[in-house]
C-alpha cells in the first residue's frame, strides 16, 4: 500500500514538474488476492498489484490528461511531459472549471482499513472454505465461487495547495451451490473488515436457497408479485444511478428525472439518497476532483429530489459541485456511488409470506436500459429464481426476463424489509439496500437453458 507520506511526496513532485498554469494529480491504485473455487476445491490464486498516476494539466482555457502505471524516476517527468504536450493539442474549453484550494471535509467517515484483511494468506482461505467444501460434497452439490481480500488507496492533489488521501480495504466472499438436475443456492457478503465475513451464514443461505426441491421449471409471461432481495433492488438502483441520477443526464435531457423534480415519480414508501456518511457505507470521502463528498437526496418519500454535481456541472447550474466526479476523460458526468434505501417495516421472511402465488429473486444480470427518460430497463434474473405458493418458495425456475419501468414499479412496492445489506455496485462503490416486494412486475419471457 502506498501510504499517505509517500503518496504526498510523490504527487508534489510530479506538480513541481509542471510548468502548466495548474496541474492536477490523481494516484489510485492497490493489492487483490483472489481465491478462486470450482468443484468443492480452490483452483487458482491470484496477486494483482496496480496503481495508475494520472496527471492534469491546464494551459489558459485548454486542459489534457496523461496517465500511466510506471511513474518511477524519469517516467514521473516524461508522465507530465505527456500531459502537457496534449493540453497543446487540446481545443479551447470557455467552461473549463479553474483550479482551486478547497476545504477539508466537515464531516469524518467511518473507518474502512482493517491491517488484518492483508495479512491473510492463501493457506488462511483454504482453513476457512476447507469445512464448506465437504458439507457441499456431502450433499452432493458442487460449490463454486471466489475469495477477495484487497486494499486500495486514492490520493489527489493540485498546484493550488489542495491534498486529498483516502484507503481501505474490502473482504467478499461469493459462493454457489449447485445440484446435478441445475437447482442453484446464491450468496454472497461484501465489506471492509475480515472479521466481519459471516462465511457459514453464507453457506446456510446458499443451501436453504439449492434445498428447494424440483427440476428448474417455466412460466408463462405476464405480470407477476416479485420479491426481490437486497442484490436484485442494489443492481436496479446502480443502473438507475447511472441512466439518471447524474446532472449531465437532467442537462441533457435524458434523465429519468426530466420535468419531475419536486414530483412524486414512486410510491411514498421509497427514500434515496447517495450518503458516503451513513453508518453502513464505507467509501472514498471525496471524488476525482479533490471535492468533498456530500449527502444527496435522490427520492424522498416518492418525491424527486435532485441529482449529483462535478464541478462543470455545478458551474453551469449556479451550484456547487456534490462531490461526484469520476476520473478525468470518463465522459459519464457526476454519478453517485454509494446508494442508501431507507427500510421498511417489515420482517424479511414476512414479505414472502404476504404472497399468495409470485417470484423470488435473488438476483439479476445483463440489465440494460431500453429507454433512459422512462426508466424503461430489461435484464435477466440470476442466482437463484423461485415460484411462491400460499407464502413459501416451492420450486426453483429457470432464469427470467424482465421488461420494466423501474419507478413505476416501485410505484407498486406493497413491502420493504425492515433490514439493509451491503451490496458492491457494477459500477464501482457500495450501497445499502433492503428486500422489496413488488406488484405486477413483467416477466416478459423464460431462459431455456439454465
Amino acid at each position: 500500500m502506498i501510504q499517505e507520506d509517500w503518496a504526498r511526496r510523490l504527487l508534489n513532485e510530479a506538480i513541481s514538474f509542471s510548468s502548466a498554469d495548474g496541474t492536477e494529480i490523481i494516484l489510485t491504485g492497490g493489492k487483490m488476492f483472489l481465491t478462486r473455487f470450482a468443484d468443492n476445491r480452490i483452483h487458482q490464486n491470484v496477486l494483482k498489484k496496480d496503481y495508475e498516476l494520472m496527471v492534469k494539466t491546464v494551459l489558459g482555457n485548454k486542459a489534457g490528461v496523461a496517465s500511466r502505471n510506471v511513474f518511477d524516476g524519469i517516467e514521473l517527468k516524461r508522465l507530465v511531459d505527456d500531459a502537457l504536450e496534449i493540453t497543446r493539442h487540446q481545443k479551447e474549453d470557455p467552461e473549463l472549471p479553474p483550479l482551486m484550494a478547497m476545504p477539508d471535509p466537515e464531516k469524518n467517515i467511518l473507518k474502512s482499513y482493517d491491517p488484518r484483511v492483508m495479512k491473510v494468506t492463501p493457506d488462511d482461505k483454504s482453513t476457512v472454505l476447507e469445512g464448506y467444501f465437504r458439507r457441499s460434497g456431502a450433499e452432493n452439490l458442487n460449490m463454486s465461487g471466489s475469495f477477495v481480500t484487497s486494499d486500495s488507496m486514492l490520493a489527489y492533489a493540485n498546484s493550488a495547495g489542495t491534498f486529498r488521501y483516502h484507503s481501505w480495504t474490502n473482504s467478499n466472499i461469493i459462493l454457489l451451490l449447485k445440484a446435478s438436475d441445475g437447482r442453484i443456492g446464491w450468496a454472497e457478503q461484501h465489506g471492509p473488515f475480515f472479521d466481519d465475513l459471516d462465511v457459514e451464514a453464507r453457506f446456510d443461505e446458499a443451501l436453504g436457497k439449492v434445498r428447494i426441491p424440483g427440476e428448474p421449471g417455466e412460466i408463462e409471461p405476464g405480470r407477476y408479485t416479485v420479491v426481490l432481495e437486497e442484490m436484485a433492488v442494489s443492481f436496479l438502483w446502480h443502473v438507475m444511478a447511472f441512466d439518471g441520477f447524474s446532472a449531465l443526464a437532467l442537462e441533457q435531457g435524458r434523465s429519468f428525472f426530466t420535468d419531475s423534480i419536486g414530483k412524486k415519480v414512486t410510491g411514498e414508501n421509497i427514500t434515496i439518497h447517495d450518503n458516503i456518511y451513513h453508518p453502513l457505507i464505507r467509501g472514498v470521502p471525496f471524488d476525482y476532483e479533490g471535492v468533498c463528498r456530500q449527502e444527496v437526496p435522490l427520492i424522498d418519500k416518492g418525491v424527486a429530489m435532485g441529482v449529483t454535481h462535478n464541478r462543470r456541472t455545478a458551474g453551469r447550474s449556479g451550484r456547487e459541485s456534490t462531490g461526484h466526479s469520476l476520473p478525468p476523460g470518463v465522459p459519464y458526468g457526476p454519478f453517485p456511488r454509494n446508494l442508501v434505501m431507507e427500510p421498511g417495516t417489515v420482517k424479511r421472511n414476512e414479505l414472502i409470506k404476504g404472497v399468495d402465488k409470485g417470484i423470488l429473486i435473488t438476483r439479476l444480470w445483463y440489465v440494460n436500459t431500453r429507454d433512459e427518460r422512462q426508466a424503461l430497463l430489461t435484464g435477466m434474473t440470476r442466482g437463484g429464481t423461485f415460484w411462491i405458493e400460499n407464502g413459501v418458495p416451492v420450486r426453483p425456475l429457470k432464469n427470467l426476463r424482465f421488461n420494466e419501468k423501474v419507478l413505476d414499479a416501485f410505484s407498486r412496492c406493497s413491502g420493504i424489509s425492515d433490514g439493509r445489506r451491503v451490496c458492491a455496485s457494477e459500477f464501482g462503490g457500495h450501497g445499502a439496500f433492503p428486500c422489496v416486494r413488488l406488484e405486477d412486475f413483467h416477466i416478459t419471457g423464460c431462459s431455456k437453458s439454465l
